[in-house]
């Protein structure tokens, strides 16, 4: 086609894309030509530019002819052909009929193997092949429906070993992460993202010097995404992720920009004793900041945390003091703890035998006290003074020691 014309769809161009595709096919013989192969790729990646023309593309065989060629070849370059071609049709970027195309092809290329083309493919060592391999899968994991049989074909350990190396090319693990990241909202492939290490990865890869933006922004969403699974084993990992990632100041901004603090609410009040442990530590700690504080407050963090006071496990009991200890410097969450009539509960954990509960239920009680004329009688009253001029010189503090003790271990 001469430079600068315009691309039409006629029957000329039809039969002779036909023959291409048709040229693909080539590669099941034993004695096939790769130039041939190639040059038939690579004529078909010019025609599937144009709008107009990757709309034909599929009714002339192309989904199934991409689909062989990861199985009847291993040379590169037909391979890093194969992975444009499967990028190019379910690319849903650009206009409204792309979108459309694009839909109809990434469901359509699910169910003659083209998942298992992406396990290949995405396998590959090989940048190009496994970027556009990685484009395409961010692509078809928008669509849930999706989800089960990638979960059964083998698409998150591909992606589990790619975030597993934080040596691996930014661009390559921005693009693995955001496919992570929507698969972390499916129950089948979030049990296989905590089942394959891929919490673990995530917070590695946000820890990692060469992190960027991008992958810090997709990560986040991922784990959160996890801690609204509602299966226990994804849950608890998920958990365990963020309160070990809010002691950074600058992730207990991110966390709740992300929206981690609602699900995270959540679990202190429904989840698993365990669960609850993971979840109150890392309420605990983003209390340390002022914004998270209301926004804890606003989920009704405070009511769930003092639902746990009374749990038998010390250190689900140590967590939940500490959170509201934390959240006693915002006058909203003062307001709600004196309307739900913490105090006494607070006054029989300072007195518990495990002296961090003690310190810790002594210095709720005492800001109460500071900041509720009521609940100072009515603690004078209660333990003449007792517990008011307890001595707690051992640091008793949230900045120091009692900021995120170790609790149930999540790797």
């Amino acid at each position: 086609m001469a430079e600068g014309k315009q691309f039409e769809w006629t029957d000329e161009v039809e039969k002779a894309t036909a023959i291409f595709v048709k040229n693909l096919s080539t590669v099941h013989h034993p004695n096939h030509s790769v130039k041939v192969v190639i040059r038939a790729a690579e004529s078909i990646l010019a025609v599937a530019e144009h709008d107009e023309g990757v709309q034909h593309l599929a009714r002339l065989g192309l989904l199934e002819a991409t689909v062989d060629l990861q199985k009847y070849s291993d040379d590169i370059i037909i391979l890093k052909n194969c992975a444009g071609l499967l990028l190019t049709m379910v690319t849903r970027e650009g206009s409204p009929l792309r979108k459309e195309v694009g839909t109809a092809n990434a469901k359509a290329i699910a169910e003659i193997g083209g998942l298992e083309a992406i396990v290949k493919l995405g396998s590959s060592k090989d940048p190009v092949i496994k970027i556009r391999t990685l484009k395409a899968l961010c692509f078809m994991v928008s669509f849930p429906e999706l989800h089960q049989k990638m979960a059964d074909v083998g698409i998150v350990p591909v992606l589990a070993a790619i975030t597993h190396d934080v040596s691996e090319r930014a661009d390559i693990l921005e693009f693995a992460v955001d496919a992570m990241g929507a698969l972390c909202f499916t129950h089948a492939t979030a049990t296989q993202v905590a089942g394959f290490g891929g919490v673990a990865n995530l917070v590695e890869l946000l820890r990692s010097e060469s992190s960027t933006v991008r992958l810090r922004e997709t990560t986040f969403v991922g784990v959160v995404g996890l801690a609204t699974c509602p299966l226990e084993e994804v849950q608890y990992k998920a958990a365990g992720a963020l309160r070990d990632l809010a002691v950074n100041d600058e992730y207990k901004r991110e966390i709740a920009r992300f929206k981690g603090i609602p699900p995270l609410v959540e679990l202190v009040r429904s989840g698993t004793e365990e669960i609850q442990g993971q979840a109150a530590a890392a309420v605990r700690t983003l209390a340390l900041n002022g914004f998270n504080r209301m926004i804890i407050n606003n989920e009704g963090g405070v009511a769930a945390l003092a639902s746990r006071l009374r749990s038998s496990s010390v250190k689900l009991q140590t967590q939940a003091v500490g959170a509201l200890w934390n959240l006693t410097r915002e006058p909203e969450c003062v307001k709600c703890m004196v309307e739900l009539e913490i105090w006494p509960q607070l006054l029989h954990l300072a007195h518990s035998p495990t002296p961090e509960v003690r310190e810790l239920a002594v210095g709720v009680v005492r800001s109460l006290a500071l900041q509720d004329a009521n609940i100072r009688k009515e603690v004078v009253k209660a333990s003449k003074h007792s517990v008011l001029h307890q001595d707690t010189t051992l640091d008793c503090n949230t900045g120091g020691r009692f900021l995120e003790p170790e609790i149930f271990s999540w790797n």
